[in-house]
């Protein structure tokens, strides 16, 4: 069952699809955007019975949780699609923090995490040549009333919640529209500015910024990316070539990664 409805006049969340269950909602998101839905169209699920994390692993999706995916068009070459990453967490940082007056830890590339335990998690997926990207899938979980019991045993002792964090109950509901205001900022952030999408980015400062496994060029697509550790202390030489929209974003991740980083296990 799904329903198709109009959030307002902001890109993300314009189109919203929702379901009751589902197989995956990325799987979902890249069938429509073969069909040719917009920019900013987003699928969501109550449940899901093959949700997936990075490297395959699987995403326990009971109900609960807000499990949704976007679809973005940007204009970009395919290299530089690394940033969506970034921009996606750090939305999913904002949205948690808004949604229970708590700040979560951000665990490159894409945890977010409470006490060490996993509260959410992004998939980013694209399609596309070598050159230009056709589109991006941005999957977003968030842990949010779900009983903890809930969850497989093995599980149990690795995730948390929104509502068991806050005290609170949580709904997806609340969460989606937090997410879809602050996806909406940053987006918009990104796609702002005079500068040319085609210099909005440097190679030689890409390079700088990440160490590289994996096959390909492209962070969070081809291949598993990690801060380089001389990166915090060149951080404002390496983002130079960088246009201001870029580098804001780039600023914000890191913030909040170092911030992340100086919690307590």
């Amino acid at each position: 069952m799904t329903s198709e409805i109009t959030l307002n006049n902001n890109k993300i969340g314009f189109i919203l699809l929702e379901l009751m269950e589902t197989s995956s909602t990325n799987e979902d998101a890249h069938s429509i955007a073969l069909q040719g839905f917009k920019d900013g169209s987003v699928i969501t699920a109550k449940r899901q019975t093959k949700g997936r994390g990075r490297r395959g692993n699987r995403w326990c999706s009971p109900e609960g949780g807000l499990y949704c995916s976007i679809i973005l068009r940007p204009d970009i070459a395919a290299k530089d699609g690394w940033i969506f990453e970034r921009l996606t967490c750090i939305a999913v940082w904002h949205t948690i923090a808004e949604s229970i007056n708590k700040n979560p830890e951000l665990k490159p590339p894409n945890d977010l995490l409470f006490r060490g335990k996993k509260v959410a998690g992004i998939l980013i997926e694209s399609r596309g040549g070598e050159e230009r990207l056709d589109y991006i899938v941005a999957g977003i979980g968030i842990n949010c009333s779900t009983p903890l019991d809930s969850f497989p045993p093995d599980l149990r002792a690795r995730v948390t919640t929104l509502s068991h964090e806050s005290g609170m109950d949580i709904h997806p509901s609340g969460v989606l529209k937090t997410l879809m205001k602050q996806m909406n900022h940053w987006y918009n952030l990104f796609l702002s500015g005079e500068t040319p999408m085609s210099l909005r980015f440097s190679k030689k400062d890409e390079n700088q910024l990440f160490r590289h496994s994996g096959e390909g060029r492209n962070p969070g697509f081809s291949g598993e990316t990690s801060m380089n550790p001389q990166f915090t202390k060149k951080a404002e030489n390496t983002q130079r070539g960088f246009s201001d929209e870029i580098r804001q974003i780039c600023d914000e991740w890191e913030r909040l990664s170092l911030e992340g980083a100086s919690c307590p296990a």
